[in-house]
Formats: C-alpha cells, sequence, structure tokens
C-alpha cells in the first residue's frame, strides 16, 4: 500500500526512514544535512563507510541502533556536486526491493529521490518510485516535493509507467541537442586525448561552455558574473545532466575532483552530426587550442573574466576601442580580491595572453604590468 503526501517526512509514523547520500561522507545540504543533525552516530557511520568505499551510487544500505533507529541510507549521486543519475535512482530502487525483509523494515518514508539538490524531476522519479515500490507488501509513504501540483499525486499519474530510453530522448529533444552544443562535448573529446591538457571538472567545462557560446555559437547558455567568473549553474548544470543520462558524458572520480569525460554514446551521436560539427571546426579549435594552454583552474578563471569583461565593455563602447589599461581596471572594480601584486600580474599576463591569441582586441597600454605568455 502506497501513500502519497507533501509534508515533512520526520512527522512520519514509519519504521523506517530513508534518506538520500552522495558517496564521498558529506551530508551538507537538503534533507541529507537534516539526517545528520537528527542522527549524529548515523553521520558518523556512514562517514566512516565512505572512507572504507563502501557506499556506491544505486546501493542503499540498512542502519539501525541501540535506540531503535532504522534508516536506509540511499546513494543517488557519487559526488555531492554531481547531479543524481536515473540509473542509479533504479537500481536502488531494485536493491530495496530485494533486500527489504532481509533487513526487518515493515514500513518505509521516502523522499523525492534525486529531486531538489539532484536535479531530476518528480513527474519521473515518482512514477518510476511509485511503479517499483508497489512490488513490496509493506505500508510504504512517498513523500513528494513542496509545491507538486494536486494532479502528480494522484494514483492515476503516478501508475503511468516511465519508458526510460524515450524519457532521456525527449529531454534531448526539448533541450534542443543542437549542433552547437555538440561542439562542447567534441572540445571535451579533443581535450581528454591530449596527455597534457588540463582534467576537466565541472568549473571548467563551464568555463569551456561560456568561451564557445561567446566566441558566437548559439548553445542557449545564459552566463553571469560569478564570484569565480562568469557562470551559468542552472542552464549548464541541466545540460550536464541529460547529456549524463543520455551517456553522452560520464564522471569519475580522481583523487579530490570530479572528472567530466565523454560517454560510451558519445561517437555514435558524433557520427550522426559529423558534417555539422565539420562546419563549427574553427570554434571548436580555437577553444580546444586556448583550454590546451591553461594549466590550472584558477588560470581558467582569470581567462574567462577577462572575456566576459571585454564583452561587457565591447558591448558599451560601440565604435569605439578599448584599451588594456581600461579593461585592467573594469575587472578589478569586479574582482576585488585580485588587488594584490601577484593577482595584478596574473591578470595583466591573461589580458595580454588574451590580445596576443586574437581573442580580445585591445589597445596596447604601458602602464599594465607584465606577466608571462600561456
Amino acid at each position: 500500500m502506497i501513500k502519497i503526501r507533501c509534508g515533512d517526512i520526520f512527522e512520519s509514523q514509519a519504521q523506517t526512514l530513508v534518506n538520500t547520500v552522495n558517496c564521498v561522507g558529506v551530508m551538507g545540504k537538503g534533507i541529507a544535512l537534516l539526517f545528520k543533525r537528527r542522527y549524529p552516530y548515523m553521520f558518523q557511520d556512514y562517514v566512516r563507510r565512505c572512507k572504507n568505499n563502501l557506499v556506491q551510487p544505486g546501493i542503499p544500505y540498512h542502519y539501525t541502533d541501540a535506540f531503535g533507529n532504522s534508516i536506509v541510507n540511499f546513494p543517488t549521486k557519487n559526488h555531492w556536486r554531481s547531479p543524481s543519475y536515473i540509473e542509479d535512482i533504479i537500481k536502488g530502487l531494485d536493491f530495496f526491493v530485494t533486500h527489504y525483509k532481509e533487513w526487518g523494515i515493515e514500513s518505509v518514508a521516502f523522499p523525492p529521490l534525486g529531486c531538489g539538490n539532484g536535479g531530476q524531476e518528480w513527474r519521473i522519479v515518482g512514477r518510476i518510485m511509485y511503479e517499483k515500490l508497489s512490488k513490496i507488501d509493506i505500508p510504504v509513504e512517498i513523500y513528494a516535493p513542496f509545491g507538486t501540483p494536486k494532479e502528480e499525486l494522484s494514483e492515476e499519474f503516478l501508475s503511468q509507467k516511465v519508458l526510460l530510453d524515450d524519457y532521456n530522448q525527449l529531454n534531448l529533444h526539448n533541450n534542443e541537442l543542437t549542433p552547437d552544443k555538440l561542439a562542447v562535448l567534441e572540445v571535451l573529446n579533443r581535450l581528454e586525448k591530449q596527455t597534457h591538457a588540463l582534467k576537466v571538472g565541472r568549473v571548467l567545462f563551464q568555463k569551456i561552455c561560456f568561451i564557445i557560446t561567446e566566441s558566437g555559437l548559439k548553445t542557449g547558455f545564459n552566463f553571469q558574473k560569478g564570484y569565480y567568473g562568469p557562470y551559468s549553474s542552472k542552464d549548464v548544470n541541466q545540460m550536464i545532466l541529460i547529456f549524463a543520462n543520455n551517456n553522452l558524458i560520464a564522471e569519475h572520480q580522481l583523487g579530490n575532483m570530479i572528472v567530466i569525460s565523454t560517454g560510451p554514446e558519445y561517437d555514435k551521436i558524433r557520427s550522426k552530426y559529423l558534417k555539422q560539427l565539420t562546419e563549427l571546426e574553427p570554434y571548436i579549435e580555437k577553444t580546444v587550442d586556448l583550454f590546451s594552454r591553461i594549466k590550472n583552474t584558477e588560470q581558467a578563471e582569470e581567462v574567462t573574466t577577462v572575456y566576459y569583461a571585454y564583452k561587457e565593455l565591447e558591448d558599451r563602447k560601440t565604435g569605439h576601442s578599448v584599451s588594456e589599461q581600461e579593461l585592467f581596471d573594469y575587472i578589478l572594480t569586479w574582482k576585488k580580491k585580485w588587488s594584490n601584486a601577484e593577482k595584478r600580474q596574473r591578470l595583466a599576463s591573461a589580458i595580454r595572453n588574451l590580445a596576443i591569441m586574437k581573442w580580445i582586441q585591445v589597445t596596447f597600454s604601458n602602464s599594465l604590468p607584465t606577466g608571462n605568455i600561456i
């Protein structure tokens, strides 16, 4: 028996509560943070398991303590920065259905798996949860996100079967997988084949999306000033999620960072768009050339900040050239943390490097601090 609720899962009378977690020992946001505060011993056990690589996406585990608390930690993502993937949610639900009797669970309350910080949609996740959890013979409560439309809480809606391939392809279609967007993945594809190129994490992926968008491609990404340079949280992260769910990209842990690389389906879709990608070769190659020279994410921040600021000044000064010093001063009004001597020199280097590489057209300024060429 399944009941759909909107509200506070901690008010549930179910014997067991389900908590969504990552695999790196962090409960810093959303429902996981609330579980951490309520059940500190559970959190300590979770951290220990993560340190021993015992927590894996799609493999929930059961925790109990001497106080009678019964919690299922349900990993929906690898790293807390990553989105939650539908495949891991399905795998985890199947695992739960297979093991709940073994764990002695007699009633259970689930949050909306992967929604909120995970980036998934209730209209899909809710239906998958309803289908999978209908197979078990204990009372089940599924808590929908706050604000879910009433019609999406009904049995009629939730009993509609989700075909995962159709869902992923629909998402690709709705988000217009254009050659311009695919060009971002082609840049990623070429960089990962270069031995000495910087590994691409989420920050660097943002910067690649920005540069190729501002160079003239119609990706649909909208960027604004952020603490670490130009940023497009919603647009880029949503596309990462859709790419990942279609196996066009993959994320894996490398030390302390999450590396993004092209996925197993990329070559197939690349072949389909090869003619269009060939037409975009000048944009792709120029972006690859720039990022193959960048040594770290700090330098990527500097370069993209300069380019963003230059574009802003260029738009304001129609018909008038921008000087190096003018660009330098304008950036320092935005990035006040760059006021020390070392940062000022690095900024000057980024301006001059981009000018030499013909990314920007600025007039020379003798007053600009000198620096190294990329």
